[in-house]
């Protein structure tokens, strides 16, 4: 017996396929966030390691805290937004793929 339902296989599987890259590129600037503030925090570590006085030091650690904190703020921003975009790019796919039927 033959579903009508299977013709539309290759439609369903380029929505999922387009929601993979979605997730890949969320993953990516995860990723290069992730990179960037180690990298910071290094410099960060670096410095403080080189104050010469506590008043010195505690300008370095509230200098990276602030940056750490706006970052951290904008960067979970930015992926949610992505995660949003994704989700309803997702949705509105798969209910065109439903609302066409079988073929």
């Amino acid at each position: 017996m033959f579903n009508p339902m299977f013709d539309q296989a290759p439609d369903g599987l380029a929505v999922f396929s387009e929601t993979t890259r979605a997730f890949q590129a969320i993953a990516a600037e995860a990723s290069d966030y992730a990179l960037r503030f180690v990298a910071d925090g290094s410099t960060a570590l670096g410095q403080m390691s080189s104050a010469k006085s506590v008043p010195e030091y505690l300008d370095v650690v509230a200098a990276f805290s602030k940056k750490a904190y706006e970052e951290n703020i904008e960067q979970m921003t930015r992926i949610s937004s992505m995660y949003a975009s994704a989700a309803s790019d997702h949705a509105r796919a798969m209910q065109a793929l439903m609302m066409a039927g079988p073929r």
